[in-house]
C-alpha cells in the first residue's frame, strides 16, 4: 500500500485493545494472546512506525506482568517475530537504507520546534481549535471528582512522547524519517489523555462536545481549509499525460525527456497506458554528479524540445542547466509545489513564458577591474569567456573576488532567494571548488554558510556555467552582511568570468 496509515492505525488500536485485556483484565484467554500476536504482526507488515509504536506498547507491558502471565506474554511477543519472518529480508534492506533523508533522500532533519508545527497540523492549522480542545481538557480535569493521574494517564503520555522522541533523535543522528503522518499511530492516545478526566456522570456533556467538535472540524476542513481542493501529494497521472501529449505533438525524435522520480515504475504505470515507448534520458537527480550528468544530456541533445518533470524534491539548479540551451519555456504546470512538468524549446518566440526578473541584480565581468576585490595580478587577458578579461585562480590563490552587501541594501531586505552563477574554465581536474554564500552578523561572526560545488557543472578545459540557488533563512538583522565568492580549497588552476548574483522574491523568478 502506498499510504498505509489508516490500516496501520486500525491494526495498532486493535493490538492495544488486546494488550489491555492481557495486561489488566483478570479473565484473559488464549484468543487474547492470539489477537495480540496477529494484529501486532499486521502492524509490522503495514507500516514500520506503526510496529515501532506497538513495540513501545509491548515493552511497557513487561512492567505490569509476572509469573505465568509474563511468560505467556513473552511467547506472544515471540510469535509476532515468527509471523514476520517472511518479510524480514525486506525489512533489513529498508533498514539498511536508514530513512528517506540524507544526501540521496528528500526529507530534511526536523527543526527544533518541530513538535509545535505538528500540534498545529493536528488541529487543522488552527490555534483556535487547539485552545478549544485544551480548554475542554482542563474543564474535564477540574470537574472530575478524582484529580489524580492513573497508570493509564501515564501510559498514554509516555507512548506518545516516546514515539515522537525516537523519531526525532533518529532523524537527527541517523537519517530523517520524522513526518507529521507517522505520529498518527500515537496521536489517539494524546487525545485520550486530554479527555480522560471526564467521568461517566459527564457522559451527556462528552457526547455533546464530540458532536460539536466533529461539526466544527468538518466545517474547518471543507469551508475554511478547502482540504479536498488542494494538492497534497505529488502528481503522476497528469504529469504522464502532459509528457505523452508533448511527445505526441512534436514527435518522440524531437523531444528529450528527463524526470526526477522515486522509481521509474511510478511514471511508466500511467505513461505506458497512454503512450508506450517514451524514454527518459535521466530518471533521478539528487544533485552532485547527477547535475553534471544532466548537463551532458542537455549538451548532447539535438532535439528542438526538452521536457523535464519532477515528482519529488530536486535541485533547483536543474532549471538553470536546461535553460542554458533551451531558453524558452513553452509550458509549465506546477502541482502545488509537490510536482511539476515543463516543456522547453531552443527557439525563443512570442509564445515563451516571460520569467519575472530579480529585485536586484549584480554582475562582474572583470572588464572594469576588481570591483569585488581580489589580486590585480590575477586579472588575465589570455583566456576569457566574454569581453577581454577574466580572473585566474592558481596554486597561490585560495580566495578570489567576493561580492558583499548588507541585507537591508537589497530591496529593504525584501527577498527570498539568491541565484548565483559564474563561468569557469578549468585547467586542472576540479574536485572541491565550492561557490559559497555566507551571512555574517554585525560583529562579523558567520551564522550561515552554504555552497554548491563547481565541479558538478564544469567539464575539463572549456567554459561552463556553474549555478547555485539559495533559499534565504531567517535573518537576524538588516545590517547582516551577505558574501558570495569562489573558494579554491585545493589550490586548483582555473579561470572565472561573468560572475552574477541575483536576488528574487518567491513567485518572482
Amino acid at each position: 500500500m502506498a499510504r498505509p496509515y489508516s490500516p496501520g492505525l486500525l491494526f495498532t488500536l486493535i493490538t492495544v485493545w488486546f494488550w489491555t485485556k492481557i495486561v489488566f483484565d483478570k479473565d484473559k484467554c488464549l484468543k487474547d494472546y492470539l489477537g495480540f500476536s496477529v494484529f501486532a504482526a499486521l502492524t509490522a507488515y503495514t507500516h514500520h512506525y506503526s510496529f515501532l509504536f506497538v513495540v513501545i506498547v509491548g515493552i511497557s507491558g513487561l512492567f505490569f506482568l509476572k509469573g505465568k502471565n509474563l511468560w505467556r506474554y513473552i511467547f506472544a511477543g515471540l510469535a509476532v517475530g515468527v509471523l514476520y519472518l517472511p518479510h524480514l529480508d525486506v525489512f533489513m534492506y529498508q533498514f539498511g537504507i536508514g530513512g528517506v533523508g540524507g544526501e540521496d533522500g528528500w526529507l530534511a532533519k526536523p527543526y527544533p520546534n518541530w513538535i509545535v508545527g505538528y500540534v498545529k497540523y493536528s488541529v487543522n492549522g488552527s490555534w483556535i481549535s487547539f485552545l478549544i480542545l485544551f480548554a475542554l481538557g482542563l474543564v474535564g480535569y477540574f470537574i472530575s471528582p478524582e484529580k489524580k493521574f492513573t497508570r493509564f494517564h501515564w501510559l498514554s503520555v509516555l507512548w506518545f512522547v516516546l514515539a515522537f522522541l525516537i523519531g526525532y533523535f533518529y532523524s537527527i543522528f541517523r537519517n530523517p524519517i520524522l513526518q507529521f503522518s507517522i505520529l498518527l499511530f500515537a496521536f489517539p492516545f494524546a487525545i485520550l489523555f486530554l479527555f480522560s478526566f471526564y467521568t461517566d456522570k459527564a457522559s451527556k456533556i462528552v457526547r455533546a462536545l464530540v458532536v460539536a467538535l466533529m461539526l466544527f472540524g468538518t466545517q474547518q476542513i471543507f469551508q475554511i481549509n478547502h482540504f479536498y481542493e488542494k494538492q497534497h501529494f505529488g502528481e503522476f497521472k497528469d504529469v504522464a499525460q502532459k509528457i505523452a501529449d508533448w511527445n505526441g505533438e512534436f514527435g518522440d525524435e524531437n523531444v528529450t525527456n528527463t524526470i526526477v522520480v522515486n522509481n521509474p515504475f511510478y511514471i511508466h504505470y500511467y505513461l505506458d497506458g497512454i503512450k508506450p515507448g517514451i524514454k527518459f534520458a535521466q530518471y533521478d537527480n539528487g544533485g552532485g554528479k547527477d547535475l553534471l550528468a544532466l548537463k551532458k544530456i542537455v549538451d548532447k541533445s539535438n532535439a528542438p524540445y526538452f521536457v523535464h518533470a519532477w515528482t519529488k524534491p530536486c535541485p533547483p539548479e536543474i532549471d538553470d542547466i536546461i535553460l542554458r540551451k533551451y531558453p524558452c519555456k513553452l509550458q509549465q504546470h506546477n502541482y502545488s509545489g509537490l510536482s511539476a512538468v515543463t516543456l522547453y524549446s531552443v527557439n525563443t518566440n512570442d509564445s515563451c513564458i516571460s520569467p519575472p526578473g530579480p529585485v536586484a541584480y549584480f554582475t562582474n565581468d572583470f572588464e572594469d577591474g576588481l570591483a569585488w576585490g581580489g589580486d590585480p595580478a590575477n586579472l588575465d587577458t589570455t583566456l576569457f569567456h566574454h569581453g577581454m578579461v577574466s580572473y585566474r585562480f592558481d596554486v597561490n590563490t585560495e580566495y578570489g573576488p567576493a561580492f558583499e552587501i548588507k541585507v537591508g541594501e537589497v530591496n529593504n531586505g525584501g527577498f527570498d532567494r539568491i541565484k548565483m552563477s559564474v563561468f569557469v574554465h578549468s585547467i586542472d581536474s576540479l574536485t572541491n571548488v565550492p561557490l559559497v554564500v555566507s551571512i555574517e552578523n554585525e560583529e562579523g561572526k558567520g551564522y550561515v554558510w552554504a555552497a554548491s560545488k563547481i565541479e558538478n557543472f564544469v567539464g575539463p578545459r572549456q567554459w561552463d556555467q556553474a549555478f547555485f540557488d539559495f533559499n534565504m533563512p531567517e535573518i537576524k538583522s538588516q545590517n547582516d552582511k551577505i558574501k558570495v565568492y569562489v573558494w579554491n580549497v585545493e589550490r586548483k588552476r582555473f579561470y572565472i568570468d561573468d560572475f552574477v548574483v541575483g536576488f528574487y522574491v518567491d513567485g518572482n523568478e
